[in-house]
């Protein structure tokens, strides 16, 4: 009689678990995947998913087309952490034959492929970019966040290259251009 208990007793453990690890797997796959391709954060964070225009979103992303061959405005991120942000924008391909050099550029200076800068909370910085690759072309990049007790990872953007049409962005006077120029 004791040994049929037993038997019961495990039967209702093993269905009892097996309806928990079902009930974890739903739950989880109620979530929408996050703007970031990987994240670390501090135990006890937890960050919403949004859009990422979305005003509540913990950086705030707008990406344009870029022109071929001229200096034109590619990315606005607004830190909205609350605590300064470190940021390493990388051109990762470049168009269907690949190796076209692209120049970024931040805070007034430019370098080619990669470039790293910091956002103060609830600040704004605006990236250009330069590129010889043909309009119709992609341009992808990633963007790598760090900031106090978290970090991110957007990896496979892109944007699209257009005709370079237009003055370049970073002539005339320094009270008229961008402040990425």
């Amino acid at each position: 009689m004791r040994r049929r208990r037993r038997e019961k007793s495990r039967r209702a453990l093993v269905v009892l678990l097996a309806l928990l690890a079902l009930l974890a797997v739903g739950a989880l796959a109620a979530f929408p995947a996050s703007s970031f391709t990987s994240a670390s954060v501090d135990r006890g964070t937890t960050v919403g998913v949004v859009d990422d225009t979305d005003p509540s979103a913990v950086i705030g992303l707008t990406d344009q087309a870029v022109r071929s061959g001229k200096v034109s405005e590619f990315l606005t991120l607004t830190n909205r952490v609350g605590t300064q942000i470190s940021v390493t924008v990388v051109v990762t391909e470049q168009g269907a034959n690949g190796g076209t050099d692209t120049t970024l550029y931040a805070d007034g200076r430019s370098e080619t492929n990669q470039i790293s800068f910091t956002i103060q909370p609830g600040g704004t910085k605006s990236l250009g970019a330069e590129t010889s690759l043909p309009d119709s072309e992609r341009l992808t990049y990633t963007i790598e966040v760090d900031g106090t007790g978290f970090s991110g990872a957007l990896s496979n953007r892109g944007v699209d290259v257009e005709r370079g049409n237009g003055p370049p962005a970073c002539t005339g006077r320094p009270s008229d251009r961008p402040d990425w120029c």
